[in-house]
C-alpha cells in the first residue's frame, strides 16, 4: 500500500527552491505541483517541508498491490471518469425531476430517493471505457449497452434503468444506470469526520476519509453488491459508496470492466 499525496505551491515561493534542490523540475507558471507517495525515500523530507512552507497537501489516493486487491473479501468501486451533468442542471433542477418529492434534503442531498430515470444531453462515446459516473451524482454508476448485456442477471441485487435524452425524454440506446438495491452499514472509525446539514440535520461523512488506506468494511457480509447506508459528501452533494464481494469483483474482471478502480476494504 502506498498513500499518494498531491502537493502544490506557488512557483515564486521559497518552497520552489526546496523542491528544485530535491531534484524536482520547476515548470513555468503560477503554480507547481507533484504527486508523491509515502513509500518514496524523499517523502520524510517532503512531509517536513509541507509544514515548514505551508504547502497545500491533499491525500489524493492510495495505490494497492495486486496481492492486497486480490486478497480482499470486499472492495469499493472508485470511478475513473465523470461525464456530463444530470439535467436540468440550472439550480440543480434534476433533484426535483429525478427524486421523490418531500423525501431527503434538496440542500445537502442526504436521503434523496430516486423515482425517475436520469436525463442527460448526450450519450458518451465509450471508447476503451464501459462504466462511468455523472458529475454531481457520485453514488451511481452508468454502463454501456455492451457491459449491461454481459452483467444482466448475473449479479443478485442489481437491475438496470434507462437514461433519457434531455429535453426530449426519449431513452438513449447506449447508456444505462446500474441500480444497486441493497444497503449495508459500514464499520467507520469513531473519529471519522462528518458534517451536519443546517437545514435537515442530515449527516454525511467527509469524503477525504476514503482517500487514505483501506476502505471501511461492511458490517454485514452476506451480499454480492451493496451501497453504504452512510452518506459521504460536501456542500450540496451526498453519495453512497458501492461495495462488491470478491466473487463480483472477479466477475467484473472477467467481463472486461473498464473505467473503475477497485479499493480493498479493511480485513
Amino acid at each position: 500500500m502506498n498513500i499518494i499525496h498531491r502537493i502544490s505551491f506557488r512557483t515564486d515561493s521559497p518552497a520552489a527552491k526546496f523542491f528544485e534542490a530535491e531534484g524536482f523540475k520547476i515548470k513555468p507558471g503560477i503554480i507547481n505541483g507533484y504527486d508523491i507517495g509515502e513509500n518514496d525515500p524523499k517523502w520524510p523530507r517532503i512531509q517536513e517541508a509541507v509544514t515548514r512552507y505551508e504547502i497545500m497537501d491533499f491525500q489524493y489516493k492510495t495505490d494497492f498491490t495486486k496481492k492486497e486487491i486480490d486478497g480482499a473479501e470486499f472492495l469499493v468501486l472508485s470511478p475513473k471518469t465523470l461525464f456530463e451533468y444530470p439535467q436540468p442542471s440550472d439550480d440543480f433542477g434534476y433533484k426535483e425531476t429525478t427524486y421523490k418529492p418531500g423525501v431527503g434534503c434538496r440542500k445537502c442531498s442526504v436521503g434523496l430517493e430516486q423515482q425517475k430515470p436520469f436525463s442527460i444531453k448526450k450519450a458518451p462515446k465509450w471508447g476503451k471505457r464501459n462504466i462511468l459516473q455523472l458529475n454531481w451524482v457520485f453514488g451511481e454508476y452508468f454502463v454501456s449497452k455492451e457491459l449491461k448485456e454481459k452483467l444482466e442477471g448475473k449479479i443478485p441485487g442489481v437491475h438496470f434503468l434507462e437514461v433519457l435524452k434531455y429535453p426530449k425524454g426519449m431513452p438513449l440506446d447506449d447508456i444505462f444506470q446500474m441500480v444497486v438495491e441493497k444497503r449495508v452499514a459500514l464499520a467507520l472509525p469513531e473519529n471519522a469526520a462528518f458534517q451536519i446539514c443546517d437545514v435537515c440535520k442530515g449527516k454525511k461523512y467527509v469524503p477525504g476519509i476514503l482517500a487514505r488506506g483501506f476502505q471501511p468494511a461492511p458490517v454485514e457480509k452476506d451480499f454480492a453488491i451493496a451501497q453504504s447506508q452512510e452518506f459521504f459528501g460536501d456542500g450540496g452533494t451526498a453519495f453512497r459508496i458501492t461495495i462488491v464481494s470478491k466473487a463480483v469483483y472477479q466477475l467484473l474482471l472477467e467481463v472486461g470492466i473498464k473505467g473503475v478502480d477497485f479499493i480493498p476494504c479493511s480485513p
